[in-house]
């Protein structure tokens, strides 16, 4: 598996996992109140993989109906 490194500055570092995770709706409690067990590093890391999947899975599902043509379907 490819691993993909983004390189933000120490000093930006905090600001930018709490904005994403803010953003992603990451929650320090969960719905029955007790804390959350996932940081908000491992949240924002988690999400920026799943953002990723899906805009491939669009992209490719865009290029996918793109290619066909009003010829491709058969109406009987």
């Amino acid at each position: 598996m490819a691993t993909v490194t983004f390189t933000i500055s120490g000093a930006d570092l905090t600001r930018v996992v709490n904005a994403l995770s803010v953003r992603f709706g990451y929650s320090d409690t969960l719905p029955n109140g007790n804390p959350n067990p996932q940081t908000r590093g491992e949240f924002v890391r988690l999400r920026i993989a799943q953002w990723a999947a899906d805009e491939t899975k669009a992209h490719e599902l865009a290029q996918a109906r793109a290619s066909l043509a009003a010829s491709d379907v058969v109406v009987s």
